[in-house]
C-alpha cells in the first residue's frame, strides 16, 4: 500500500492532505478537519485593506490568501474499483418426436374421348367453253374475208370434297391425393446459466486542489493619449456637363427616273420614264449633353487619438497560481 502525505499553508491555516495507494492501483483521497496554528495574532482585515500596498508588503508570507484571494477547487479523476459482476448465458436444449402427418399433394391425371368430326378439303376444277369467234381480214379484192373460228376459254374452279372421321380429345385434370406419413419435429429448448467473474469498473472520485498567492514584478504605466495628424489624398468629385456623341444608322434614298424604251409597230420605239430608288445606310452622329462626374485628388488632414505610455515604473504584485496535478486518469477500465 502507498501512502502520500502533503501539507498546505493558506495564511496560516495548516489543511493535511493523505493520499493512500488501493489494491488496484487507484489513489484514494481524504480531506480530514483542517488544524489551525496561529503564528501571530489576527489581524484586523480592514485595517489591513485600508494600509494598502505597505501593509501587504510586510505581511506577504503570512496572509498571501488575503492578499490575492485564492480559492479552491474540486476535480475528478477517474480510478478503477474492482467488482464482481454475474455473467449468464443461454444454452438450447434439443427435444425431438415423431408424429403422424397428413401429407397432400396434386397430381395431374389425364383422360381421353373419342368424338366424330367432319373433315373437308378443296380440288381444283377446271371447267372449258368453246365459242366461235368471227375474225376478218382484209383481201385483195378491197373487201373483208369474214371466217368463224372457234375459240376455247377456260378457267379453274375449287370443289369441297367433306368426310367423317374419327377424332380423339385429352384433358389433364389436376386430382388431390392425399397419405399419412410419420414425420420427426424437433424444438429447442432454452436454458440460462451465470457465473460470477472479477472485473473493474470506472470510478469518478473528488479531489480539492487549492491555488497559491505568488509574487511577480509587473511595470506599471500611466496613458496619456495624443493627437496625430498627417496629409492623405482624397478624392473630390464633381458633375460637369459634357457632349456625348454617338453614331447612330440612317437610312437614305435616291430616286431617280430612267427612260424604258420598248420596240412597237413598224420599227418605231416607245419610251417612258420609270422610277428607280436606290438607298444605302449612313452613320450620322447623334449627340446628347449630359452630366458628367470628374473627380481630382485633394489633400486632407486626417487626424485620430492614440494612446501612448508614460512615467514606466517597476511594482510587484500578487496572483494566484494553480498546483501541477499529478493524480491521472486509470485508463484500464
Amino acid at each position: 500500500m502507498l501512502c502520500l502525505a502533503g501539507m498546505l499553508f493558506f495564511g496560516g491555516v495548516k489543511a493535511t492532505i493523505v493520499a493512500k495507494g488501493m489494491p488496484d492501483g487507484g489513489t484514494e483521497i481524504e480531506f480530514p478537519v483542517p488544524i489551525v496554528t496561529l503564528d501571530l495574532p489576527v489581524p484586523n482585515l480592514e485595517a489591513m485593506a485600508s494600509a494598502g500596498s505597505n501593509a501587504a508588503s510586510v505581511t506577504a508570507n503570512k496572509f498571501r490568501d488575503m492578499l490575492c484571494g485564492c480559492g479552491c477547487r474540486n476535480y475528478e479523476v477517474k480510478r478503477c474499483v474492482p467488482f464482481t459482476k454475474e455473467v449468464c448465458e443461454v444454452k438450447k436444449r434439443t427435444l425431438c418426436k415423431t408424429l403422424p402427418v397428413k401429407k397432400c399433394k396434386d397430381e395431374l391425371v389425364k383422360k381421353c374421348h373419342d368424338y366424330p368430326s367432319k373433315e373437308c378439303e378443296e380440288f381444283p376444277v377446271k371447267s372449258c367453253i368453246t365459242r366461235f369467234v368471227q375474225k376478218c381480214k382484209p383481201s385483195y379484192k378491197g373487201e373483208e374475208e369474214c371466217e368463224s373460228v372457234p375459240e376455247e376459254k377456260c378457267s379453274h374452279t375449287k370443289e369441297k370434297q367433306c368426310k367423317t372421321v374419327t377424332k380423339t380429345k385429352c384433358e389433364e385434370k389436376k386430382v388431390k391425393k392425399c397419405e399419412v406419413v410419420q414425420e420427426k419435429k424437433c424444438s429447442e429448448l432454452p436454458k440460462r446459466t451465470c457465473k460470477n467473474v472479477p472485473s473493474i469498473k470506472p470510478t469518478m472520485i473528488q479531489v480539492r486542489e487549492c491555488s497559491q498567492c505568488t509574487a511577480f514584478q509587473d511595470v506599471s504605466s500611466n496613458i496619456e493619449y495624443k493627437k496625430h495628424c498627417e496629409k492623405v489624398k482624397v478624392p473630390k468629385c464633381y458633375n460637369k456637363p459634357q457632349e456625348v456623341c454617338t453614331d447612330s444608322r440612317r437610312e437614305v434614298c435616291k430616286t431617280e427616273y430612267v427612260p424604258v424604251c420598248t420596240e412597237a409597230k413598224y420599227g418605231q420605239q416607245q419610251c417612258h420614264p420609270e422610277k428607280e430608288v436606290s438607298c444605302q445606310i449612313l452613320l450620322v452622329p447623334k449627340c446628347v449633353r449630359k452630366m458628367v462626374k470628374h473627380c481630382d485628388e485633394v489633400y486632407e488632414d486626417k487626424c485620430m487619438v492614440k494612446p501612448q505610455k508614460v512615467g514606466l515604473h517597476k511594482i510587484q504584485r500578487h496572483r494566484c497560481v494553480w498546483p501541477e496535478r499529478n493524480l491521472v486518469d486509470d485508463n484500464k477500465c
